[in-house]
């Protein structure tokens, strides 16, 4: 579970960069706080 987990983290970071997104554009599209954002791209 923990290498699926750390596998979509590493998929989310690596799309939000291709796309050239901050963490808080990303957040602001999804609807969730930037913080929560970043604890689900760290894989938290």
């Amino acid at each position: 579970m923990d290498e699926q987990i750390r596998q979509i983290a590493e998929r989310l970071r690596g799309l939000r960069d291709a796309m050239e997104l901050s963490t808080a554009e990303v957040a602001r599209d999804c609807g969730i706080d930037q913080a929560e954002y970043e604890r689900a791209e760290s894989g938290e």
